[in-house]
């Protein structure tokens, strides 16, 4: 009983049991109660971690290739207006120059910028425009 856990040499009926034991463990207490679980939360960290990289290594693939798709269909749209603008301009894209408005174009100039100058610009620019 308690003679034993807490030896008393008081009035005590029988000799008190002061034998203490051999604790050669502590090496494998340390082994079981912090080794092994460091162990395995190093291990369970190191998956975790694989985990996380090997998803967003498939997520990257996956953007690369939908950027790829999507640049193509932006290349194949770009074509197609490019087709479609050659065609709707017609013969005075192709007389006058790339943009349509070489200085032979047919196309009168807006009159914004030529036809209503006030006359202190007509005076800097030389005359009548």
């Amino acid at each position: 009983g308690l003679n034993v856990l807490y030896p008393t040499c008081t009035d005590a009926a029988i000799e008190p049991v002061c034998l203490k034991t051999d604790t050669n463990v502590g090496k494998l207490r340390t082994c079981i109660y912090v080794m092994i679980p460091a162990f395995f939360a190093l291990f369970l960290a190191i998956l975790l971690h694989n985990g996380i990289d090997r998803h967003l290594r498939r997520r990257q693939m996956s953007d690369k290739a939908k950027v790829l798709i999507m640049s193509k269909l932006l290349e194949r749209q770009r074509a197609r207006a490019k087709r479609d603008t050659n065609t709707a301009l017609g013969p005075i894209h192709r007389k006058h120059g790339r943009w349509g408005r070489a200085a032979r174009s047919s196309i009168p100039a807006p009159s914004s910028r030529w036809g209503l100058l006030a006359d202190e610009d007509k005076e800097e620019a030389g005359g009548e425009c």
